[in-house]
């Protein structure tokens, strides 16, 4: 089945500040009638995402659901994002169920030239080995020349059949060093029962000031 056929009519400016505002106009048509269109920015590593404007659909500015034009705007953060190319991406389903996808660019200046994600190392997982309704205690150094600012881990079966965070959802805490070079802790406790036993395996994630990510997995074992 063919999805909407997407034209963009502007992209404006083309090249913006950090803090700016790109404004998106194009048309979507389909025989069938458009249901709902949406927008995102990301940069060219993707390592920043946002959806225009704030997660929701479109509005028709004008023309009918089979043939409309459709706005948005798309207002960049004031700092912590990198200089370099932007993808928008525009995205129309259609009463059939099928979704187009269109790609425009634009130039982000006077942002940051960081595009280098912290480094984490681990220092302990322990136990490694631990029974259901056990704890497993993690910690482990992050480390970013331009600062941490956000720092999580979750435990998953190897086949993701079971996914939690630790701690319930939140940030962790650095119990030591500063910003730029810390250690943090945190302690996953396990269901005592509706597990599988076998390999588990906590993921690491630390972000920086420039919106670079970086994640390091470890394992432990399940009685």
């Amino acid at each position: 089945m063919t999805g909407p056929v997407i034209s963009v009519s502007s992209v404006s400016p083309s090249t913006v500040a950090v803090g700016g505002t790109v404004t998106i106009s194009f048309s979507v048509s389909d025989p069938g009638g458009v249901t709902f269109v949406s927008a995102f920015w990301r940069t060219s590593a993707s390592q920043q995402v946002n959806v225009c404007p704030n997660g929701m659909g479109l509005l028709r500015v004008s023309g009918s659901a089979t043939n409309g034009v459709y706005q948005t705007q798309c207002t960049l953060p004031s700092s912590g994002i990198p200089s370099g190319t932007y993808t928008i991406s525009l995205n129309a389903d259609d009463n059939a169920g099928n979704t187009s996808t269109l790609n425009e660019t634009f130039t982000v200046t006077g942002g940051s030239s960081d595009v280098t994600g912290p480094v984490i190392s681990v220092s302990s997982v322990s136990p490694s080995t631990v029974a259901v309704g056990g704890t497993v205690t993690i910690s482990f150094s992050v480390s970013d020349p331009g600062g941490v600012t956000f720092v999580s881990a979750f435990w998953r079966t190897s086949a993701s059949q079971q996914v939690n965070v630790c701690p319930n959802g939140m940030g962790l805490l650095r119990v030591s060093g500063s910003a730029t070079n810390g250690v943090y802790q945190t302690q996953c406790t396990l269901p005592s029962s509706g597990i599988p036993s076998g390999t588990y395996t906590i993921s690491l994630n630390a972000d920086d000031n420039a919106g670079n990510t970086s994640t390091l997995n470890e394992t432990f074992t399940v009685l």
